[in-house]
């Protein structure tokens, strides 16, 4: 088999990267292919996919993203898998004491008392900037908010800001995988105010006939990967 046949090319959302790395590495262990992957927020997948649809071989983003747009038109249909659902969380310091995140007026009173609100610039952070005017935040809590252009860079800033209590927002799986840093998850969003993510991936229109990302879309979908994936945090 050519080398090339054995390269699948992968362009990824952050928010499942970590079930996405270990999936690619049992499949690369059973099957001898190798993978490129590139990670991106989902935005910014959203942007380049028009161009670059054809130096991947599939493609992971939340759902929605499957429906129309630039990734829809990229895609073949009939190929999408879903990966599972990722819940949107706080993230605090490591020896920070937890909010309580129990209710909305929980929550409103967590935001008010916090000297630091941390979130991305991605699908996940333009929720949470929702949410917030929702709960008619927005003026009290600008001078405290710091923007990122992805949910890890929020996590380095959570950890590297000196206030007592900084709240950062992301997804579970992220703020999971990144707790050796010096972070830990203090809770998921209440009530309505939660915020879950469907992922799946999909072959793009160059990837149509390349058997191996075939194989890869099919192992996915096996309970050994289903596995994985659950205990990288996805649902």
């Amino acid at each position: 088999m050519a080398q090339r046949d054995r390269v699948i090319r992968l362009l990824s959302a952050g928010a499942p990267k970590a079930g996405i790395l270990a999936c690619t590495e049992a499949y690369s262990t059973r099957s001898g292919c190798r993978f490129e992957i590139v990670f991106a927020t989902s935005p910014e997948i959203a942007k380049r996919i028009p161009t670059d649809a054809r130096d991947f071989d599939s493609v992971v983003t939340p759902s929605a993203a499957f429906a129309a747009g630039p990734v829809a038109d990229a895609i073949v249909k009939s190929s999408v898998v879903p990966l599972g659902s990722i819940a949107t969380g706080v993230a605090i310091r490591q020896n920070a004491g937890p909010p309580d995140l129990s209710t909305r007026e929980a929550l409103c009173a967590a935001l008010v008392a916090a000297d630091r609100i941390i979130y991305n610039r991605a699908s996940s952070g333009a929720y949470i900037e929702t949410m917030i005017e929702t709960l008619g935040l927005s003026l009290i809590l600008a001078d405290r908010t710091v923007r990122t252009d992805t949910g890890q860079a929020a996590m380095e800033h959570l950890v590297n800001n000196r206030t007592a209590r900084a709240l950062a927002f992301g997804q579970v799986t992220e703020i999971k995988r990144l707790e050796a840093l010096g972070l830990r998850l203090a809770g998921r969003l209440p009530g309505a105010l939660a915020k879950v993510t469907e992922y799946r991936i999909a072959l793009t229109r160059a990837g149509a006939t390349h058997e191996p990302v075939r194989g890869f879309l099919d192992y996915l979908q096996s309970d050994e990967a289903r596995t994985i994936l659950g205990r990288a945090g996805l649902d």
